[in-house]
């Protein structure tokens, strides 16, 4: 009983907050709204009491009654609006959709069936062409561009408060392959409150009085499909289409979404019954004598998954239409092109064949209709899988996996980048997938190029339950690749298991040794495990020489403990080698948030602070190189210890250098400063840097610049890229963050 009260009291202590936040927003409304500004003291404390009254503390209900207020002229208006108020959300909602003219009902509906079921977050001007599409009374959808709205803004005219704008520009994270649209087109459109979708999709709308707006999710995917396949096939000239054509003309701006995501919606609403209206379309674009086809490539290419405008095309280097139908899971499409003979077995694109890309996708009716038309089932691409078997690994799909087996895949079959598919299946963790192979014969030692054997593929990967499955099938445990690849994935259970069966602590693998791997990931539990079975802290080799160096380079929160840990196990702080040459170069170079620490802790037990070699010569000339990984701390500390700020060497030639590449690109002065006051001058670059393309040429900064008083060279792609900034002098940031030097 008592925590029922309690209960009550928070829900109105709830309320009454959010019906103070009402009333904040009425007086803000008050004073800066056109429509209800105008209105005496008496009659705004009527629309706030009537409305926090009858709210119940939802802000989003308060919002909906404003357009009808906002349309009251009189008192008597004002009154009787505010006595008619709906009850509830869903009754506001319904009498917003009951007010929509009918001649805006069927575009109203189209538009909400996209802001309930888009694949992403739409355009205003991506609506706005929504409505150019209508259907034909045998319910084949056809572009009308006489029905184009006179303006986009016309949207939120005719859909109402039910749907509003976004000023936040996500459109980057959409891979957006037009980002110079008109702002006024440019805007993302939502509905206005997330209560409104769930209305509108909601079983309540079946006995409201708006059931003509109801969205039901199967027939909105079929009716967004039609519409982007419409507009698609539009574009039915060679000429094709380019950003410019895209960018100049905003009456194509649904182009973008209908090419890269028509198909999205398609496998939504197929295999839901006879479809021969959508099939139609389907074919249209697919048809192999029509440009339709290769525009649509043009604008997104399923293949690449890239945007392809502005790229020439020609439909005799692109796969075929069969390959893009099976790489899309389009059965009946699939179908019907074989019907009007096209090769099964013909090569082209990233999977090379029809039946490796179906794998890819996990599309188990066209892998089957493939397979009965005479797909080479063993047939060899040129792609990451290399058969289809690998594909059908890499996807998950144990029904394809089997059925590939049943018609006489090869499932020891070599090649692609993992290797054979019970390493692709070991790599991924697909335990089901794992046994069906290893029951059909696969071999459990096979090596591929990237996992090595399937005991490594799954140990790097930490997939803890198939490590025994293999051992007892024959895999063999104690080569010390493979207990590297499980201190790598750091998983302590199976670096365990691998010990109990005989694995040795102290062997190393080809490219690290076990410790070294353990360190380099920063599990802090098995480099204790290994040290304590026997590892040897100081075992040289691989790619960063030693354990310390490994631990050092990660830039992992867990570096520091694990660099204490070697030290108190004996690691030689100033073991030389590797890409790095020493630990202390390893940490200046690594980053991370504990990185000054280590620093620190290396220097406390000896680390040598002017050692030299490596890709960086010093530790100072690495601590300024990776200086965008850390602010100047770590210089200074270094300079503060003694390291020498003019040694020649390394990618850079010196520190000063390193630190003024950086400064460039990352706006960070602070390093390059340092080194300045310190007495470091320029010097010259290594051979290589000096070739490399990504790295600034060093030449005499313009006169009256900054850089130029201290006598220091400015980067010439830099002055190129701004050149005003060298103008004024003193100016250096990246584009998106440009502020005045720092030094004095």
């Amino acid at each position: 009983m008592e925590s029922l009260r309690a209960s009550r009291f928070d829900l109105q202590g709830k309320i009454s907050r959010m019906n103070y936040d009402i009333q904040l927003y009425l007086e803000g409304l008050f004073r800066d709204d056109f429509y209800l500004r105008d209105w005496g003291a008496m009659h705004k404390a009527m629309i706030t009491d009537t409305l926090i009254q009858r709210a119940n503390g939802m802000f989003q209900w308060v919002r909906c009654q404003l357009d009808s207020l906002r349309k009251c002229v009189t008192a008597s208006d004002l009154e009787a609006a505010l006595n008619s108020l709906p009850k509830s959300l869903d009754a506001t909602y319904e009498r917003m959709l009951q007010r929509i003219l009918d001649e805006h009902q069927e575009k109203v509906h189209r538009v909400l069936q996209f802001l309930c079921c888009s694949a992403r977050p739409m355009l205003l001007g991506e609506l706005a062409e929504v409505v150019t599409v209508n259907m034909d009374p045998a319910g084949v959808a056809h572009y009308v561009p006489e029905d184009r709205l006179r303006s986009p803004s016309e949207v939120l005219t005719i859909c109402g408060s039910l749907v509003s704008l976004s000023e936040a520009d996500t459109r980057r994270q959409w891979n957006d392959p037009y980002p110079n649209l008109p702002r006024s087109i440019a805007q993302v459109i939502r509905l206005s409150h997330f209560s409104v979708q769930e209305y509108l999709m909601s079983k309540r709308m079946r006995t409201g009085g708006a059931l003509e707006y109801r969205i039901d999710a199967d027939l909105a995917h079929r009716s967004i499909a039609m519409i982007c396949l419409a507009y698609l096939l539009r574009f039915d000239n060679s000429g094709g289409l380019d950003r410019k054509r895209l960018e100049e003309h905003p009456d194509i701006a649904l182009v973008s979404y209908a090419g890269r995501h028509w198909i999205w919606h398609c496998l939504r609403c197929l295999g839901k019954g006879n479809d021969q209206p959508l099939q139609m379309l389907i074919q249209e674009l697919f048809h192999p004598r029509r440009a339709r086809f290769l525009n649509w490539v043009k604008i997104y290419d399923l293949d690449t998954g890239q945007y392809q405008y502005g790229r020439p095309l020609d439909i005799a280097t692109l796969p075929g239409p069969l390959y893009y139908s099976c790489h899309a899971g389009l059965l009946e499409v699939s179908e019907w092109l074989l019907s009007q003979g096209a090769e099964v077995n013909a090569t082209g694109g990233n999977f090379t064949y029809p039946l490796i890309a179906a794998c890819a996708g996990g599309h188990t009716e066209v892998v089957r209709l493939l397979l009965d038309r005479g797909a080479d089932v063993d047939a060899e691409g040129g792609g990451i899988d290399r058969t289809a078997l690998q594909a059908a690994c890499a996807r998950g799909n144990e029904t394809i996996v089997d059925m590939l087996l049943d018609r006489g895949a090869n499932v020891n079959a070599e090649g692609g980048v993992f290797g054979p598919a019970l390493q692709v299946a070991c790599k991924d963790g697909h335990d089901a997938i794992v046994q069906l192979l290893l029951d059909r014969g696969a071999d459990v030692n096979a090596e591929g190029v990237a996992n090595g054997t399937p005991l490594q593929a799954a140990c790097a990967q930490g997939h803890e339950p198939l490590v025994r499955p293999l051992i007892d099938q024959g895999a063999e445990p104690k080569g010390g690749d493979t207990l590297s690849a499980a201190c790598s994935g750091g998983n302590e259970a199976i670096v365990r298991l691998l010990l109990d069966r005989g694995a040795s602590a102290s062997v190393h693998g080809r490219a690290e040794s076990p410790l070294q791997a353990a360190c380099r990931g920063g599990h802090v539990a098995i480099v204790k495990l290994l040290l304590e079975t026997g590892a040897e802290v100081n075992t040289r080799g691989g790619h960063y020489e030693t354990a310390l160096q490994a631990a050092c380079s990660t830039g992992d929160n867990r570096q520091e403990e694990v660099v204490q840990l070697l030290l108190d196990s004996g690691a030689d702080v100033n073991a030389r080698g590797g890409r790095y040459e020493t630990a202390l170069q390893a940490a200046c170079a690594g980053g991370g948030d504990c990185q000054g620490a280590v620093i620190r802790l290396l220097l406390d037990n000896g680390a040598d602070i002017n050692a030299r070699g490596g890709c960086y010569e010093t530790a100072l000339q690495a601590a300024c190189a990776e200086g965008v990984k850390f602010d100047g701390r770590v210089v200074r500390l270094l300079l503060d210890r003694g390291a020498e700020p003019d040694t020649l060497g390394g990618w850079y030639g010196n520190a000063l250098q390193a630190a003024l590449t950086h400064d460039i690109f990352w706006s960070q002065d602070e390093a390059a400063k340092m080194m300045w006051d310190a007495g470091a001058r320029l010097g010259t670059m290594s051979s290589a840097a000096r070739s490399d393309e990504h790295l600034p040429v060093w030449q005499p900064s313009p006169s009256g610049n900054i850089w130029h008083q201290r006598g220091i060279y400015t980067p010439v792609s830099v002055r190129e890229v701004w050149p005003e900034e060298f103008r004024r002098g003193g100016y250096y940031a990246k584009p998106h963050d440009r502020r005045r030097s720092s030094w004095s």
